[in-house]
């Protein structure tokens, strides 16, 4: 008899302790908030890149910097997850033509999700955010299409005004120009170099100004005759420098290191169906050890000169091997 009322009295007890471990009634139960999970979840995003403005619209954006932004120019994508506070959750980035990707977050409420799009130089230009998002454990979130947004504001918050610029409006060349070889006169407001094919006859003209830093150079050509329209960036006193020119036989834009004798190699170039008779605007931007180029405003080539093959400051100039215009020359500094 004593035995059996030891073994209620266990079981009465083991009750009690049930009903505390598992929190009484289902009425009094405690149910975890989302925001204090520690689970992580899938979370699945796709974005949708703004179309860049018109080509007119863009110059006037970054004050006649002619540096054509589009989402080829970008190196990287950087997705970045906040809480309803603003602390960090996750970050990862993407390859810069990623239009969709996952990510690895904690479950909860209020997330916060910011996109940039960088260039190679780690500035941000492109843009996106989504907030408000709720995510649930236990299952892959899709948080739908985030749009990127171009924002330069990083790259170009103080632009500068042209350092120099020549449209060419009057009848002759004034004292900034040092004609080095061949004919060099204005026509109809373009300015014409006239030389020959054979190296030692190329028409050459100097700029007397000197850059430095970074910097970028614009203008427009058209090869009448011959097949090569250079320009000499960073000149030396010496004679080396650095070509970028058009060539109508080999269809290419071409990156290079020039002598003062016309001719050096190529560091890197593009092909395209480059023409005889037709007007080209060509850029070319310097920023620290990169060299981008544009050719009617789109990028054809960048280069990280790595090795400093280049030079970094100098004059500039221009290279005729035929009857070849010049027009709508600027130049511009665009970092502080």
């Amino acid at each position: 008899m004593e035995f059996l009322k030891n073994k209620i009295l266990i079981l009465i007890l083991c009750g009690v302790f049930c009903l505390a471990a598992c929190g009484g009634t289902e009425d009094g139960a405690h149910e975890t908030s989302w925001d204090d999970q520690t689970e992580y979840v899938s979370v699945v995003f796709h974005l949708d890149w703004e179309s860049v403005p018109e080509s007119s619209q863009l110059a006037s954006t970054l004050a006649r910097t002619y540096r054509y932004l589009s989402t080829e120019d970008l190196c990287t994508v950087t997705v970045t997850v906040y809480n309803g506070s603003g602390s960090k959750l996750a970050g990862k980035d993407f390859d810069y033509d990623a239009h969709h990707g996952t990510i690895q977050v904690t479950a909860g409420t209020n997330r916060k999700f910011v996109i940039e799009g960088k260039l190679c130089t780690g500035e941000i230009v492109y843009r996106g955010e989504k907030s408000g998002i709720d995510l649930k454990a236990g299952i892959r979130n899709d948080v739908g299409t985030i749009t990127m947004s171009l924002d330069t504001t990083e790259v170009y918050e103080t632009p500068k005004a042209p350092v120099f610029e020549d449209h060419f409006e009057n009848l002759s060349l004034d004292n900034n120009w040092q004609v080095v070889s061949g004919d060099w006169q204005i026509k109809d407001g373009v300015l014409n170099g006239i030389g020959t094919n054979t190296k030692e006859n190329w028409a050459r003209i100097k700029l007397d100004r000197m850059f430095s830093g970074s910097f970028s150079v614009s203008y427009r050509t058209r090869i009448l005759e011959g097949s090569l329209s250079e320009l000499m960036l960073n000149m030396s006193s010496y004679g080396s420098y650095v070509r970028v020119y058009i060539y109508t036989i080999d269809k290419t834009v071409v990156l290079g290191q020039g002598i003062w004798d016309p001719g050096g190699p190529d560091v890197d170039k593009y092909y395209t169906d480059i023409k005889n008779n037709t007007w080209y605007s060509i850029g070319i931007t310097i920023s620290k050890e990169i060299y981008t180029i544009t050719l009617n405003g789109r990028e054809v080539i960048q280069y990280k000169d790595s090795a400093n093959l280049l030079r970094r400051d100098g004059a500039i100039g221009f290279i005729s091997n035929g009857n070849v215009q010049f027009d709508d020359i600027v130049v511009q500094y665009f970092y502080d």
